[in-house]
């Protein structure tokens, strides 16, 4: 890799934030990742929906499941009794095999009602009652127009050793460092399936991007609470006019 003597910056930054009055639903937090059993990784596309854990426990039916991989102190799952490397089999009875869907499951509920999860533990099978919690947000829409030249131009005599970039507009980067298993993944497989953890491999992405044009909505999150049992969930308050 050659570096041309000079260097040029430009940065080019429009954004649009669209406030919304703040919304709340239910929240009871923690981190999850995939689990599959053995064999069926490759069965439910798209990608994205890969599995990042592969072996599931004999003394379960199901093809999927999700690992709590974090349980803050102060969250619902925690006040609970539900620790990092538990198996999270179903909710209110219905089976759970992605995030995104069980994340939607939980805020879908009304703060303060009263969820049932099944969990599967060092070989035995719990039905936890959890109380939701109540999240409060705002939803935000977006908007980039970003136009980058890097500050070292650089001239790539051989652009795949360690990626592609074209003035910053179009780039393509592999990732080829090590993801070794986290402690609750260690933890879970363990117990799971016995001296199998090597199921869950190391993994190379490439990613490329395309620039300078960026649009997208999200949400902004302003505060999470644990709430007691049947505890009433009002509205957020309103600011107050000033005239």
């Amino acid at each position: 890799m050659y570096r041309l003597p000079w260097s040029i910056c430009a940065f080019i930054l429009l954004s649009a934030c669209c406030e919304t009055p703040c919304h709340q639903r239910g929240w009871i937090g923690g981190t999850t990742k995939p689990v599959a059993r053995c064999g069926t990784q490759l069965m439910t596309p798209p990608a994205y929906n890969a599995c990042d854990v592969t072996g599931m426990p004999q003394d379960v039916d199901a093809q999927r499941a999700l690992l709590l991989t974090h349980v803050p102190p102060s969250s619902p799952l925690a006040q609970a009794g539900l620790q990092a490397s538990d198996l999270v089999l179903a909710v209110d009875g219905t089976p759970v095999a992605d995030t995104t869907r069980f994340r939607e499951r939980i805020e879908a509920r009304t703060p303060g009602e009263t969820t049932t999860l099944d969990v599967w533990r060092d070989g035995r099978r719990m039905r936890v009652p959890v109380v939701v919690g109540r999240e409060t947000y705002e939803r935000i829409a977006t908007f980039g127009l970003v136009v980058p030249i890097p500050t070292n131009l650089r001239l790539d005599l051989w652009p795949f050793d360690d990626g592609i970039d074209v003035l910053g507009l179009v780039t393509a980067r592999r990732d080829a460092r090590r993801h070794d298993l986290e402690v609750p993944e260690r933890t879970y497989l363990r117990t799971a399936v016995p001296g199998q953890e090597a199921l869950a491999t190391r993994q190379e992405m490439v990613d490329v991007r395309v620039f300078p044009i960026a649009v997208g909505t999200g949400v902004r999150v302003h505060t999470q609470e644990a709430l007691p049992a049947g505890a009433p969930a009002p509205a957020p308050a309103k600011a107050k006019d000033e005239s």
